[in-house]
């Protein structure tokens, strides 16, 4: 695995530093120079971190990121310590702060000091620059890049087994379709076999019957245009001496006049980057003869780029029969498994999860002691205590995929290793935590976030299929994702070995001197009774299972034990009081915390660069007495009960410009001042007794207020009261809904289904969700002219009984939803004309309603995409 040259965190520390001094100027006025010239080093090692990593590959770069870390961690413990003292002079009184004076010079003085000493150890390594340079270059020449490696990589090989129907899904895919020109793409993640399958079909006799001309070429990472060209040329003729010294063009043209009247199939197998097929389609004319280029990828987006007509098919993980028949033909040669090995069996293919590749290795081990029950059982306990290369291959394959990964992404990457084995990990959590962490920089060109940012970053994790979605949210963004265990085993031990955190967990309860982000996977109770602490922990991160509630006298042991935190993430410990120490963490830019206490406090508002707080609590109702205005940098807050605001800035002219997310709060907080406060909000949820605000005849002040978000885009109303004749009476007209809203959620509104006809006309309405009575009524019928551009629609605990519409209704629609709708009869007949429908869930509803939905999928006319229907429970 390559080092990671940590130029990403010296971007981190020069950001860091300049905050400080532009927030902190007349408080550092002694020191301002030194932070001045500290900054001008920094940048010049920057530079060269960049230009080095562009030129060296080897074991120095491991030396040279760790002597870098050292300097960074040693200018941000200066640094960020007296941040923390600074801010507590900043907070005292004036009488405190005179009587504290002297103490606070001294330690300006002494920061000026020690950051000129840290300025010169910077200057001093990167002017011995050459020399590593010239050690660098040494070790490169004494070796080639794969000497030491290239034994280790091991390979499902041509033994295939299970994907039968994979093989026929993509031969049918091959042989059907277009006339022209087509490319089929098989993608997935590393060590799935796309390769193995990839030749399973090549050799398959209907494939080979049904074109004349056939290649199959390895591309890989390395790739070599002319010597691809070379390698088909040979599949169909020897290849001439004279052909070598032609230039590629000359090769693609000759191919290409080859195979103008040919009926041929090309398989490109581990294609790596989207210039691949760019460089090599020139080869390859677009007859019709029904020709085919067969493409296999790790990367989603390669993939997609190649595409002409066919969607690229992705290859799914071996279930449990196809898993137990490949380990067995791989160590008896045959399905056959003595029974006192069945549960060791077992337990090594649960550790595999379906993993061709590691299915593949650990057979190896397993192979000459296939019949030793004692062999088995430690290899399932620990494969590498058997095969001391077991890990080395495994991570030959993945570090393949790690090392030509673009800088920016390997933290974010390895970052995934603190998350709790097979956790399905929330996209949104992650993503605020990898800005919380300094991953994420802001972009220098266009329009785009910081969230922004971080979702590229995940959507090219995912379009490397180095982490699976396994949830996506209705507007199709991915909401849930998941890493395999092989790859978690990856990502932990880099992360480890790169200083990056460091985990916690039963047989290991103590934690190294300078760890920087601990993640904690232990019981609690114990960890929390043993006093721990940690003067350099930046992150505490806690995924450990159990339902610990921490009683009032441990609550401040986390906050006095780590004083210099960024990130807090224990969601999965209780609370008893809100910790009283929280508001001196001054560093901290994200809090998730669960509780059941009642009330945010005002010193909150002493948490400047918070970024991101998130409070689960069993409370009804929540009081926020912080002042988000005096927060700056405030750009998530997220309460799960109902929330309301006791206190406002007494600046009227105090804005938060980075709040986006607000949710939920009471209708009553939902004030213009608070809005004009708060004017870049994107989503808000509003929870409380909202009937009020929708009586007939009455002007609706809350839609008013709500005219002050321009940018607001998702919108949730939960109608939250105990009167059973609670109901909304009538909507707004649609002027007076946020311009930009592309998601609106109701609930518990119990509006009469003629209100719909308002919502239908919202023109950048995308996702509508209908919950728990949000309309009540027997009969819908939809009106014409609406919904152009909603693309979701659910519709849940309903008493809609006859659905009356037409595909007109909704042209864009392409998921319905419907849960809990005990009456509702059939899906309308029309929706067989939806051109864009892709699926259909339908949850606890009559079996009336599955039954339409599968003679619409029967009856989409032909030429039509099918769509897809869930039914639960199955009809």
């Amino acid at each position: 695995m390559a080092s990671i040259v940590p130029d990403a965190a010296v971007e981190f520390l020069l950001t860091t530093v300049k905050e400080f001094v532009d927030r902190n100027c007349e408080l550092i006025s002694g020191a301002k120079e030194n932070f001045d010239k500290l900054q001008q080093d920094l940048n010049v090692l920057k530079g060269f971190l960049q230009e080095f990593s562009k030129k060296y590959d080897n074991s120095i770069l491991e030396n040279l990121a760790k002597n870098v870390r050292h300097l960074i961690y040693r200018a941000e413990d200066v640094i960020e310590t007296f941040i923390v003292e600074a801010e507590k002079q900043r907070h005292r009184g004036k009488f405190r702060q005179w009587i504290h004076k002297g103490d606070y010079l001294l330690q300006v003085r002494n920061l000026a000091i020690e950051i000129e000493k840290i300025s010169g150890d910077v200057q001093s390594f990167y002017t011995n620059q050459a020399n590593i340079g010239i050690e660098a270059m040494k070790l490169q020449s004494h070796a080639g890049p794969d000497e030491e490696t290239k034994d280790l990589k091991p390979r499902v090989d041509d033994l295939v087994v299970g994907l039968e129907d994979e093989a026929k899904k993509v031969i049918g895919l091959l042989t059907e379709g277009p006339e022209e020109l087509d490319v089929i793409s098989i993608f997935g993640m590393l060590g799935l076999g796309k390769t193995t399958l990839a030749k399973k079909i090549f050799n398959d006799a209907k494939i080979e019957y049904h074109f004349f001309v056939r290649a199959f070429v390895e591309v890989s990472q390395k790739f070599d245009k002319k010597k691809v060209f070379l390698n088909i040329i040979s599949a169909f003729e020897d290849v001439r001496d004279e052909m070598r010294s032609w230039s590629a063009d000359n090769l693609a043209k000759y191919i290409n006049k080859y195979l103008q009247k040919r009926k041929y199939l090309i398989v490109l197998d581990d294609v790596w980057g989207t210039d691949v097929w760019e460089a090599l389609k020139p080869a390859f004319p677009k007859n019709e003869k029904c020709c085919r280029v067969l493409i296999t990828t790790r990367n989603e987006f390669v993939a997609e780029s190649a595409k002409k007509r066919t969607n690229p098919h992705k290859l799914r993980f071996l279930n449990k029969d196809e898993s137990r028949l490949l380990l067995r033909l791989k160590v008896f040669e045959e399905d056959f498994c003595e029974e006192d090995l069945l549960e060791h069996e077992k337990n090594i293919l649960k550790r595999c999860n379906g993993l061709p590749l590691a299915i593949v290795v650990i057979a190896g081990i397993l192979r000459n002691h296939r019949n030793e029950s004692y062999w088995w059982q430690q290899v399932a306990a620990g494969v590498e205590d058997y095969d001391p290369d077991f890990k080395e291959k495994i991570d030959y394959v993945i570090g393949l995929s790690f090392d030509v990964l673009p800088d920016y992404l390997k933290p974010c990457f390895l970052y995934l290793g603190v998350f709790p084995e097979d956790s399905e990990i929330p996209a949104r959590t992650l993503l605020r935590l990898w800005i919380s962490e300094g991953f994420i920089q802001p972009p220098r060109k266009g329009n785009l976030t910081l969230e922004g940012v971080a979702d590229v970053y995940l959507r090219m994790l995912v379009d490397r299929s180095l982490v699976m979605v396994q949830k996506r949210r209705s507007n199709g963004q991915v909401k849930t994702i998941k890493i395999h265990d092989t790859l978690r085993d990856f990502c932990k031990e880099g992360g480890e070995k790169e200083h990056l955190y460091y985990e916690l967990w039963r047989e290991r309860t103590a934690a190294s001197a300078n760890i920087r982000r601990l993640s904690v996977n232990l019981d609690m109770e114990s960890y929390i009774c043993s006093n721990p602490s940690g003067e350099h922990v930046r992150s505490f991160l806690c995924f450990a299972k159990g339902n610990f509630v921490l009683a009032r006298d441990k609550v401040s042991i986390i906050t006095k034990g780590f004083q210099l935190l960024r990130v807090l993430e224990i969601r999965t410990i209780k609370l008893a009081v809100f910790p009283p120490e929280l508001h001196c963490l001054i560093l901290l830019k994200y809090i998730a915390f669960s509780s059941d206490f009642k009330a945010l406090p005002e010193k909150t508002s002493n948490l400047l660069n918070l970024e991101t707080l998130l409070v689960q609590t069993t409370a009804r109702n929540f009081e926020i007495k912080a002042d988000i205005s005096k927060m700056p940098q405030l750009r998530h807050l997220e309460i799960t009960s109902s929330s309301s605001f006791s206190k406002q800035t007494e600046n009227e002219y105090s804005k938060n410009q980075n709040l986006q997310t607000l949710s939920t709060i009471s209708p009553e907080s939902c004030t213009e001042e608070l809005f004009e406060r708060t004017p870049n909000l994107k989503k808000l949820g509003i929870r409380g007794a909202l009937d009020q605000y929708f009586k007939a005849g009455k002007e609706n002040k809350l839609f008013g207020t709500l005219s002050k978000l321009p940018l607001l885009e998702n919108l949730k109303l939960l109608n939250d009261t105990t009167s059973i004749t609670s109901k909304f009476e009538v909507l707004p007209c649609e002027n007076l809904f946020p311009c930009k809203l592309s998601k609106l959620t109701l609930s518990k509104t119990s509006l009469e289904w003629k209100h719909m006809s308002t919502l239908g006309k919202l023109k950048n309405l995308q996702v509508l969700k209908l919950k728990d009575y949000a309309f009540e009524g027997e009969n819908w019928t939809t009106e014409d002219g609406g919904f152009k551009r909603l693309t979701f629609l659910h519709i849940g605990t309903s008493t809609l009984t006859n659905w009356n519409a037409k595909s007109s209704n909704f042209p864009a629609l392409a998921h319905l939803s419907l849960s809990h709708c005990n009456k509702l009869e059939a899906i309308p007949y029309d929706f067989v004309n939806l051109s864009k429908l892709r699926m259909i869930n339908i949850h606890y509803c009559k079996t009336t309603v599955a039954t339409s939905a599968m003679k619409l999928q029967i009856q989409t006319p032909q030429g039509e995409k099918k769509f897809n229907i869930n039914v639960y429970p199955p009809v």
